[in-house]
């Protein structure tokens, strides 16, 4: 049985904190969440779970 999750946190400059772990993690930011008060970034490769802030 397949388990799907998303990990989320709270953070005072999403987009900022994002883009910091996309590079970190070789992660892609998600369209749609373009604005500022949240940021949502995906593994390109699809296996690993996205990361909402």
């Amino acid at each position: 049985m397949a388990t799907f999750w998303t990990l989320g946190c709270d953070a005072d400059h999403p987009q900022r904190i994002a883009a910091f772990w996309a590079l970190a993690l070789g992660y892609v930011k998600e369209s749609g969440f373009d604005e500022p008060d949240n940021a949502s970034i995906v593994d390109p490769d699809g296996p690993a779970p996205p990361l909402v802030s």
